[in-house]
């Protein structure tokens, strides 16, 4: 990391005034990120770390193209096809040759699925069936999505690779940190600066980095931050190397916006997203500490706006995964077990709904759906998965759960089903 502040605090010297163009550049910016109103929260204490928990036969993943085609991901590779019926053989197991963990189900809209996993793990199904892909990474996957109308698969320390083709290539650069006012404070490389990339949206790729200001040894998620990566303006410049201010000429191929606001736990992460490249308002992104944001335009600019309050109840109770309804409205599950509904127009007090319409004990992890009346959850639950029902109108909502039975061969041993950063590790 590179330190530039300096080049921003006032000093009168002639390569700190060839900083204006960088600060006009950055006022260009088509995604910065916008600061909510203060929230009503009562909010204490942080969520409580909890002891890794040992190994499950879990689902963590679900996407489908339809209502009988859809498919769920799990620990050690494990892989099921679900018709939507229930009468006779409807689940099946599916091989994929790989004992990974399978941590994102992903379609690209033209019928084909994507599926990431750990270890470098990408599958693709173009044709009903399923194949391995050669990543480039030995690292773990978490996300694949669009991101500028190219496919970018991302994951831990910083793995981010992009479909060229058949065929996956390496994603390097250097990336400013932005301060609150849009200034460059600070210089990032992928791949030695960034803890994890967990989302990829059209508008940005979402994740968080290792904070160039702890003191000590990162552990944990203590000493990173969250924030999201846009590709930076091609006309940003930046004044060549002085030695008494510290700056580089560097042209970044990234900007970074950390994650701000009421934030009590300074490692707050993003988690999950919905991507929309031509509707922002159906962008919405969940940070670990359970807030929503959401993508639109103000005075001109795109940016993304945090609804009050939190939706969870606990500063470190994050927002695992979020699906929209075909009328816009959000649906989500939370580490605190929890699906919450939020209707299209919601704000604080003022309009619209926000309600849980389910409180369990284990964190959930993965949703997708038809429609309200069919929808489906995944999570921390042994060899099972949630069928939900939900009516907007008169607020009743209902579930059963459906038997998985993993394969003997994907069956787990003892020991941890999730790292220190709360991802499936088998």
């Amino acid at each position: 990391m590179n330190k530039i502040a300096s080049v921003l605090t006032g000093n009168s010297s002639l390569k700190a005034k060839l900083c204006l163009p960088v600060l006009a550049s950055l006022a260009l910016l088509t995604l910065v990120l916008f600061v909510g109103a203060c929230s009503d929260d009562v909010t204490e204490v942080p969520f409580p770390v909890q002891p890794l928990p040992e190994a499950r036969d879990w689902l963590f993943t679900v996407f489908g193209t339809g209502p009988d085609d859809i498919f769920f991901g799990g620990a050690r590779g494990a892989l099921f096809h679900f018709n939507g019926n229930f009468n006779g053989d409807t689940l099946k197991a599916v091989d994929v040759g790989t004992n990974k963990a399978i941590t994102r189900i992903w379609g690209s809209g033209d019928g084909t699925l994507y599926a990431t996993g750990h270890g470098g793990v990408i599958l693709r199904n173009s044709g009903g069936s399923w194949s391995h892909m050669s990543s480039g990474t030995t690292k773990d996957l978490y996300s694949i999505g669009r991101f500028q109308g190219d496919i970018y698969a991302s994951g831990f320390q910083g793995a981010f690779r992009k479909l060229n083709g058949s065929s996956w290539g390496g994603t390097h650069g250097l990336s400013w940190i932005l301060d609150n006012s849009g200034a460059p404070t600070d210089t990032l490389e992928f791949s030695k600066d960034i803890m994890s990339l967990t989302t990829v949206n059209s508008f940005f790729i979402g994740g968080a980095y290792i904070d160039p200001n702890f003191v000590g040894i990162p552990v944990d998620m203590d000493g990173t931050k969250g924030g999201v990566f846009a590709l930076a303006p091609p006309d940003t410049m930046f004044p060549a190397y002085d030695p008494k201010t510290g700056a580089y000429e560097v042209l970044p191929d990234w900007i970074l916006r950390p994650l701000s606001g009421e934030q009590i736990i300074d490692s707050e992460w993003m988690l999950s997203s919905t991507s929309d490249p031509a509707d922002l308002s159906r962008n919405y992104l969940g940070t670990s500490e359970g807030w929503l944001f959401q993508l639109s335009v103000t005075q001109g600019d795109t940016v993304w706006t945090k609804f009050s309050p939190s939706v969870t109840i606990s500063p470190g109770g994050g927002i695992q995964d979020i699906w929209l309804d075909p009328q816009d409205n959000l649906y989500m599950v939370t580490d605190e077990g929890a699906i919450v509904y939020q209707t299209w127009d919601y704000k604080f007090k003022e309009s619209g709904e926000r309600t849980n319409l389910y409180d369990g004990t284990v964190t959930l992890t993965g949703i997708w759906g038809t429609d309200p009346g069919n929808f489906y959850v995944v999570g921390y639950m042994d060899e099972k998965f949630m069928r939900c029902s939900h009516d907007p109108v008169t607020g009743d909502f209902s579930f059963i759960e459906i038997d998985v039975e993993f394969p003997d061969s994907k069956a787990m041993d003892s020991g941890p089903a999730v790292d220190k950063f709360g991802r499936p590790v088998f």
